[in-house]
């Protein structure tokens, strides 16, 4: 027996509403999946920049003093005696600034 045609047209509408559906469930899977790699570039681009100053202010106590360096860039100086020890001294020949 031949199901009646307002079954048949049930039907299609479910399907081309699955498939509307899928296909959005997919773009927001790619959507998430850009998001995360940009917070991980842009966590990385942080990282660097964060570095970059460490390693600025650890310059600048070797050279003048920790205490000096910390009135100069506005931080405590248990930080910048933290951020002294965390950063490698430079080797003869690095010539740091």
């Amino acid at each position: 027996m031949a199901a009646p045609d307002h079954i048949k047209l049930a039907q299609r509408r479910i399907a081309t509403l699955d498939r509307v559906y899928r296909r959005a469930l997919a773009g927001l899977d790619a959507a998430q999946e850009h998001r995360a790699e940009v917070l991980a570039d842009a966590d990385r681009g942080v990282r660097a920049a964060r570095d970059r100053a460490e390693a600025a202010v650890a310059e600048m106590a070797r050279q003048l003093s920790a205490p000096l360096a910390a009135e100069l860039v506005g931080v405590p100086v248990r930080e910048v005696r933290r951020i002294l020890r965390a950063q490698p001294a430079p080797r003869d020949g690095d010539g740091g600034l």
